[in-house]
């Protein structure tokens, strides 16, 4: 039996986010060859369930801010990106988010 929410949602991510490496070659593929012709260097982006940041540590904007529930997620977040997990104090009063990126669902069959 959990005894805390925190073991729940670590348990939680284990299961069904494992540590890829081809998710950053793809997220780093995808800014490069898409995202950034639609998001400007000067602008500010939100990533939700971040995980283990593949998506916004190759974003390349002024503010990068990632958000997730996971505990880890500072461990992974690159340099200049401002990992959160829910429930931490989350500032981002006086920022302008162009973009957010979401991870997108997984379904099953």
């Amino acid at each position: 039996m959990l005894d805390h929410m925190s073991d729940f949602k670590k348990i939680y991510f284990q299961s069904r986010l494992s540590l890829d490496p081809r998710r950053t070659v793809l997220w780093k593929t995808l800014w490069d060859c898409y995202f950034r012709f639609l998001i400007h260097e000067d602008e500010t982006v939100l990533d939700l369930g971040a995980g283990y940041c593949d998506f916004i540590n190759n974003v390349r904007v002024r503010n990068r801010f990632a958000v997730d529930q996971w505990l880890g997620i500072k461990k992974y977040a690159a340099p200049g990106v401002h990992a959160h997990v829910v429930g931490d104090r989350f500032d981002c009063a006086g920022f302008y988010f162009s973009a957010a990126a979401k991870a997108p669902a997984r379904t099953v069959d």
